[in-house]
């Protein structure tokens, strides 16, 4: 990754909430490069397939590694204002144990959600 980077998002290429998110995030005038899991080199990028089938994994540009709900809080930081003031608070102690127990949630259900998964990740 270069070093102007604004990350990278691994994220699950059969889920189509993960897809739509990532369409969403897209429009940002800011935002990291994004790439299924299923479709990356895992191994290159430090991470196992367990913890990208777990959560959506945010690779800052020095190596730091995000994952679920602080990997969306990463994304909306790099988007820029107005999104950088909520990223923030999203990591606001108590707040972060709520979004932690939301992201859960969504991760566990996440098949059930409609969107079209990546052909090539099915």
């Amino acid at each position: 990754m270069k070093a102007d980077s604004r990350g990278l998002i691994v994220f699950d290429g059969q889920c189509g909430f993960c897809r739509r998110w990532i369409r969403y995030m897209n429009r940002f005038k800011r935002h990291p490069d994004s790439v299924a899991w299923q479709q990356t080199d895992l191994l290159e990028l430090g991470l196992t397939a367990e913890q990208c089938m777990a959560a959506v994994q945010w690779i800052g540009p020095t190596g730091v590694i995000a994952s679920g709900s602080d990997a969306a809080a990463r994304v909306l930081i790099v988007a820029g204002l107005p999104w950088s003031i909520v990223g923030r608070i999203m990591f606001a102690p108590g707040l972060r144990a709520i979004m932690q127990r939301a992201y859960r949630w969504v991760a566990n259900n996440r098949y059930r959600f409609r969107g079209d998964p990546i052909p090539e990740c099915s």
